[in-house]
């Protein structure tokens, strides 16, 4: 009798089970609904990248500006006679240059490590999550799937729709080493996401493999999504309804309750006042290494700019004083 008993108990946990089970395999996703993550997390994969190519921009701007200094200092030696004041300027301002500019690397170089790592984490959660409901669409079968074409209950068959985000290996997508040439910004990632681009991301079909339950009730509850359940480190959040409402959390006015994108967004806005130099004054000075004739613009710095110890007198080298000193 007790054994009956505990028969007929075990059928019917088995039974509430399956019946939860299947009442929890209710939505998929449309893929557009991960086109928000997807752009939101292309740019701290750049972070790095864009710090890397600026350093090594700068890098070569520090030698070009130090050897050109060099170059004029073996040449008014070989003049035998006193320079003229116009190049004697010139050399204290290339010398000038490659100072600021150095400090100004060197800034850059001490804040790139730990904003591009902290970036790269925010990245990667992204990237599991895409990842993990990605793979759960490749593996499904029977229709089973979690990401779905925009408009229709077809599961995904390639990574086509998820550029940018992972490939068709189920890997993620890597930013480039030095190819990035526009600059991240912290607007870029606090931004905040209009209704359509929040909403709406829930699919026609059912049978997503991610909400089904175990035998502690897995991921999800009887009620489809459960609320509360979040991906992505917070950005994601999964309610009930079908996913309706502010599915995707609102960057710019909740970033303390995604950790990794706050830490990351602080860490971009710190490194962006350090990236930027006004590169028009080098450029003028970094003509005179060319062989042809160039167009300068005329030079006004003062004695104090060249020597802070110096007296406030100004300091004047005319764009024609500078192409006949190219020329020489």
């Amino acid at each position: 009798m007790m054994m009956r008993a505990t028969t007929v108990a075990t059928l019917l946990v088995l039974t509430l089970h399956a019946t939860r089970e299947a009442a929890a395999n209710k939505i998929v996703f449309k893929v557009q609904g991960f086109v928000k993550m997807c752009t939101l997390y292309k740019y701290p994969k750049n972070v790095q990248a864009y710090a890397t190519n600026r350093l090594k921009q700068w890098r070569m701007k520090i030698a070009d500006l130090n050897n050109l200094c060099e170059d004029f200092k073996i040449l008014t030696k070989k003049w035998r006679k006193v320079p003229d004041v116009a190049t004697l300027t010139l050399i204290r301002l290339l010398r000038h240059e490659a100072k600021v500019l150095e400090h100004k690397y060197q800034t850059l170089a001490e804040a790139a490590p730990l904003a591009g790592s902290l970036s790269a984490q925010e990245a990667g959660t992204m990237d599991e999550a895409a990842g993990i409901f990605y793979a759960a669409t490749k593996s499904g079968g029977g229709g089973k799937c979690c990401l779905e074409q925009n408009s229709s209950i077809s599961k995904v068959d390639t990574a086509t729709d998820l550029t940018g985000c992972i490939t068709e290996e189920s890997a993620p997508v890597a930013a480039a080493a030095d190819t990035p040439a526009v600059e991240v910004k912290p607007s870029d990632i606090t931004t905040k996401w209009t209704g359509g681009q929040i909403t709406n991301a829930v699919g026609t079909g059912s049978d997503c493999l991610l909400t089904q339950t175990d035998g502690n009730g897995g991921y999800i509850d009887t009620n489809w999504m459960a609320s509360g359940i979040k991906w992505a480190g917070g950005l994601l959040q999964f309610r009930n309804s079908q996913l309706t409402g502010n599915t995707w959390t609102g960057t710019s006015t909740s970033l303390t309750s995604i950790p990794v994108l706050n830490a990351a967004a602080q860490q971009l806005t710190t490194i962006s006042t350090k990236w930027h130099h006004a590169s028009a004054a080098i450029d003028n000075l970094l003509k005179l290494k060319e062989p042809t004739e160039q167009t300068f613009t005329d030079i006004d710095t003062n004695e104090k700019v060249l020597n802070p110890r110096g007296q406030d007198k100004a300091l004047k080298v005319t764009k024609e004083q500078l192409e006949q000193i190219r020329k020489k």
